[in-house]
């Protein structure tokens, strides 16, 4: 795909923070996966000011034409998309977290009227444990706004949604909600994602992402912003890594619960990469680069150290292990 065309996504959500803000570094990436989960593509904005998300928005306008927006807005960033809103036709919903949030620019007054003069879907997340901004700024915003209006309280979460659970609920919170406001492309025409035999894997007219059809199951692939992609869903080879991280799971809780182990659960951690077959010893090729997949496994529960050795031994015995290690033909044929 070249650099200027318009990516395939349908919808994409302005992820706006403070520079330099309060919000934790991870907590973004947490509900950002949420929403790319449901097709809707994420651009993370800093937003000191309303003209920020007003240019990265006529940005995006330029790319991808005038895509459905949805604005998501974190402390003062989320003031920032309240004031933005109005001044974007695209924006179909608006979002914020621990806002409202006063700024020298924006007063509580000014939100509160924003939020009057909004006439679109306004989720407002807060926690009453919010040190930053108490939970009263989020109600009075609320209270002004029409409907349609909703409030999500996040129990004992703070300010920055530092814990992984607070962010991910508040991510699948917003993705569900965002769904009814934001049209993304689900259905394949002419596929009975029932009646399919194998898998399916289809591609749109441009662009990088990808609709599979796994029996009953739709994914998305895609690639990342920086590579051409919209990061509407998991690279390619994050799919691949992710069956073998699959496979291994079940096949070591098969295992356990046959042999009657005290397994209480499995993690496993991949990572794919290339490596000089010269820095291989047990790879037979010595020449250029071979690939390489990494694979931590963390073994929950009261097991023995004979037991952990020798669910790790059971671990290459997976299918899938079995199947990346051993000669696979691939035969391609035009239908």
């Amino acid at each position: 795909m070249r650099r200027d065309e318009p990516p395939p996504a349908t919808a994409y959500a302005l992820f706006a923070h403070e520079p330099g803000g309060t919000l934790h570094p991870e907590a973004a990436g947490w509900i950002g996966a949420a929403l790319a989960e449901r097709g809707i593509a994420v651009r993370r904005v800093e937003a000191a000011a309303p003209g920020d998300l007003l240019a990265a928005a006529a940005a995006l306008r330029g790319q991808a034409g005038a895509p459905a927006l949805l604005l998501v807005g974190h402390g003062a960033a989320g003031a920032a998309a309240l004031a933005a809103a109005r001044e974007l036709p695209e924006v179909v919903a608006v979002a914020t977290l621990g806002a409202p949030s006063a700024t020298p620019e924006l007063s509580l007054e000014t939100l509160r009227a924003a939020a009057a003069e909004l006439h679109r879907p306004l989720l407002v997340f807060h926690s009453p444990l919010d040190e930053a901004v108490a939970i009263e700024s989020a109600w009075r915003l609320l209270d002004a706004a029409k409907q349609p209006k909703s409030f999500v309280s996040l129990d004992n979460a703070d300010h920055a949604l530092s814990r992984a659970r607070d962010a991910r609920y508040a991510g699948e919170v917003l993705a569900a909600w965002a769904a009814r406001y934001v049209e993304v492309e689900e259905e394949i025409p002419g596929v009975d994602a029932g009646a399919q035999e194998g898998v399916l894997v289809v591609a749109g007219p441009r662009g990088l992402a990808q609709q599979i059809v796994a029996r009953r199951h739709r994914l998305r692939a895609d690639e990342p912003e920086t590579v051409g992609g919209t990061d509407t869903g998991p690279t390619p080879y994050d799919l691949l890594v992710t069956a073998l991280g699959a496979c291994t799971g079940m096949t070591l809780r098969l295992y356990a619960d046959r042999k009657g182990l005290p397994l209480e659960g499995v993690r496993v951690r991949l990572r794919h990469g290339r490596i000089h077959g010269a820095d291989c010893a047990a790879c037979e090729t010595k020449e250029g680069k071979v690939d390489r997949i990494e694979r931590d496994i963390e073994l929950l529960g009261q097991l023995a150290p004979e037991q952990r050795q020798r669910l790790l031994e059971i671990a290459d015995r997976c299918p899938v292990h079995r199947t990346l290690t051993s000669e696979i033909s691939i035969v391609s044929r035009l239908v």
